[in-house]
């Protein structure tokens, strides 16, 4: 095995932190793997297995991806039920000295992945037992809500575990033989789910207790109504401490806990979940034209088949909704219309959470902002006819973004063009200066003949000398006293000066100062939208009963 060159050692010392992940380490524009971890990748993703070394007795097995393409490969991994540990450059390799600093900034599981590609819901799921308990919580990694509960016997986990679609589970590492005897049941080992033991004291009731009361910035857990279910606390801390381990994030998403609690619902058994086929109902229902169209409201609309009502008000409410909107045809198909275009929310605010947002979440949480004034308009009628067309402005955050965002800026290499005009003047003159540099020199070039009286006399660039002006030898006595001489040729000289000097400054670090100007406002703004999680969450699931409801109206309308 080779180790003796200084980013092998290095990949070596990281690897080891993450044993069970395929490492992609990040070296210029490519995350690399070696060693095992490229023999095993290259069979999944379909690379070529190459080598580092290969005229050495110990040639390094490694393969490679392009960096800004990794999402698809990740995909790919994580579907083939492996770990992925992003390691990345932390300093400027052209200014680092020795070898670039580098470390993982996030590990991928099955459970904390955010598909792109996919709008279904994926649990992640922690389990605990504590004497006669086993404490349960859940969270989609799209929500920002802690579910969690105890009980005293395993059926009603599983029961639980068998009607969601339950990704991963993590447990206490010491408690390794009661979990897996307990996904032995028929209903849990179909599921495939990923098995994650973690580190014991994550667990331990007192620390979680803690974990969670300044996580949520309160003294208690009261509010939430779990203070004194000691093993459920243990289990919701445990959950919040490895997602904050694998994402190296404080994650602001996550706004509450809540005591999870089947009373509202009416219980049906894992077998009677099964045979009811539910999963196919739910296909059916959802499909176009009627089905749910948007993201969030179909991850409802799956909660609810699964969660069926007991109390007949809160039924009788639902089907009033539906009834309102099945009788009001053409104010349907224009809800329908405008909630279309909202994009998965919920996503976009934990990716930005998890320190991993791109440029078109923050687009399409502006966009989607942008679209509260029509939607409620069209849903003044209802509101006073029906409480779950209840829907809030967000009029601070939604006037930030939509003066800050551009909502014309490209999906692909965004950089430097996230911010909108107008919102910045240094960032407006930069982008100006960089625009339109070719008309300022033109206009100089101009300034300069009428100054000098040269009609020949040129602005130029090269990336040598940077701007110039250049004279013939036949002009050289007309040139102005201020040109400061920059270099000679054969038939004549070129200058430059002060301005032109100044100017060139600008233009040559336009692009840095763009760039920096926008990653800090793009830095305030994440912040600002952060600082609006819960209300955002709100209005999300506010989105989701709207769009489930009108799906669920035009069910009706088949009739």
């Amino acid at each position: 095995m080779e180790t003796a060159t200084p980013m092998l050692a290095q990949y070596q010392v990281i690897k080891s932190q993450h044993r069970d992940c395929i490492l992609f380490f990040r070296l210029g524009d490519f995350y690399e793997m070696f060693y095992e971890d490229a023999k095993v990748a290259s069979q999944i993703l379909d690379l070529v297995l190459t080598a580092r070394g290969k005229g050495s007795a110990n040639p390094t097995p490694m393969c490679g991806i392009p960096y800004h393409s990794a999402e698809g490969y990740i995909h790919k991994l994580i579907k083939a039920g492996l770990k992925v540990a992003i390691c990345e450059q932390l300093e400027d390799p052209t200014v680092a000295k020795g070898i670039v600093k580098r470390d993982v900034i996030r590990v991928i599981t099955s459970g904390t992945y955010l598909d792109d590609n996919s709008t279904d819901a994926r649990y992640l799921l922690c389990l605990n037992f504590q004497e006669s308990w086993i404490g349960m919580a859940l969270i989609d990694p799209t929500n920002g809500t802690i579910h969690t509960n105890q009980y005293q016997g395993p059926s009603q986990v599983i029961e639980i575990i068998s009607k969601l679609p339950i990704q991963e589970c993590v447990f206490p590492v010491s408690q390794h033989d009661q979990i897996k005897a307990l996904f032995e049941h028929p209903l849990l080992r179909i599921k495939n789910i990923m098995m994650s033991p973690h580190e014991d004291w994550c667990f331990n009731p007192e620390i979680a207790q803690k974990t969670l009361s300044e996580h949520f910035k309160v003294h208690n857990l009261s509010g939430f109504g779990i203070d004194g279910l000691s093993t459920a606390i243990a289990c919701a801390g445990g959950l919040l401490e490895y997602l904050r381990q694998m994402n190296k994030q404080p994650l602001r998403h996550i706004d509450r806990v809540s005591l999870y609690t089947d009373s509202e619902y009416v219980y049906i058994s894992p077998a009677a979940n099964y045979g009811l086929e539910l999963e196919n109902l739910f296909k059916m229902i959802n499909r176009a034209p009627m089905g749910t169209v948007t993201a969030m409201g179909k991850r409802l609309l799956q909660y609810w088949l699964y969660h069926p009502l007991r109390r007949p008000a809160t039924i009788l409410q639902r089907q009033a909704a539906v009834r309102l909107l099945k009788d009001e045809t053409e104010l349907l198909k224009d809800l329908r219309k405008i909630l279309s275009q909202i994009p998965d929310i919920e996503k976009c605010l934990s990716k930005l959470s998890c320190g991993y947002c791109q440029a078109k979440d923050l687009l399409g949480i502006r966009n989607a902002l942008t679209l509260i004034p029509d939607l409620q308009r069209f849903l003044q009628s209802l509101i006073d006819k029906n409480r779950l067309f209840t829907l809030s402005d967000i009029p601070n955050l939604r006037a930030l973004l939509e003066q800050a965002i551009n909502p014309d800026m490209p999906l692909a290499n965004s950089e430097g063009k996230v911010i909108k005009k107008g919102f910045h003047s240094e960032l407006d003159a930069l982008r100006d200066i960089q625009e339109n540099g070719r008309q300022w020199l033109q206009r100089f070039q101009e300034q300069e003949i009428r100054r000098s009286g040269i009609n020949s006399l040129k602005v130029g660039y090269n990336r040598v000398f940077g701007y110039y002006i250049e004279i013939t030898k036949t002009n050289l006595a007309l040139a102005p006293q201020d040109y400061i001489r920059k270099q000679t040729l054969a038939n004549g000289e070129r200058f430059i000066t002060q301005e032109l000097k100044e100017y060139e400054e600008k233009i040559l670090t336009a692009q840095e100062k763009i760039s920096r100007i926008e990653e800090t406002l793009v830095r305030q703004l994440q912040e600002e939208i952060l600082n609006h999680s819960s209300v955002l969450h709100d209005f999300s699931q506010a989105v989701a009963t709207i769009d489930v409801l009108c799906s669920l109206a035009c069910l009706a309308q088949q009739d």
